[in-house]
């Protein structure tokens, strides 16, 4: 019994963020305990940094939109209800005037991008998934969530597109595909 504890507690001690960390030398020595050794750690690094990428940004994101969606979805019932009473109540004349005031095809939309939406969420954990089964050293599952706010990569900052005058950014393409269209 006395394993499961230790191991539990190294699990604790892995999942310690960084900033929590105030002894520099401790800080330091958790950094250094995550560099990678060889190729495959390298590539089980980056994959991580590419994991939390997604997590945090693209996964984070869409499921703010449903949370929008259904906030909208929600204010939208109690407007066609407020709707259909208005007209059961009103003149023939208000009811003729006032029937498209309300859309039923703005409702219809929501609903369909909310599906389209669940799926990407549904591909992104999916992705997510098998990019974790991907990575080989399993210490890079465990990084604190925080360790790449201090972890960088040569280059990482620098837009692949190139200096001005480069192809893909030239103003006469401006329907192509950039960078910044890329979701990930």
């Amino acid at each position: 019994m006395p394993k499961k504890k230790k191991s539990a507690a190294k699990k604790l001690t892995a999942k310690k963020l960084l900033n929590d960390i105030n002894d520099p030398a401790e800080w330091e020595e958790k950094i250094l305990s995550y560099e990678p050794a060889n190729e495959g750690d390298e590539k089980d690094l980056l994959l991580a940094k590419l994991i939390k990428e997604r997590e945090d940004g693209v996964l984070s994101r869409l499921e703010n939109q449903i949370g929008g969606m259904e906030f909208e979805l929600k204010k939208l019932d109690l407007r066609g209800e407020v709707f259909k009473k208005l007209l059961q109540n009103s003149s023939k004349a208000n009811q003729e005037e006032w029937k498209y005031n309300f859309s039923e095809d703005y409702y219809s939309d929501i609903r369909h991008r909310l599906a389209e939406i669940k799926g990407d969420i549904a591909y992104e954990k999916a992705w997510i998934e098998q990019a974790k089964k991907m990575i080989k050293n399993k210490k890079y599952l465990n990084l604190p969530s925080d360790f790449f706010a201090s972890h960088h990569y040569d280059y990482e900052d620098v837009d692949s597109c190139g200096p001005a005058g480069d192809p893909c950014r030239d103003p006469d393409r401006e329907n192509d595909i950039t960078v910044d269209d890329i979701p990930f």
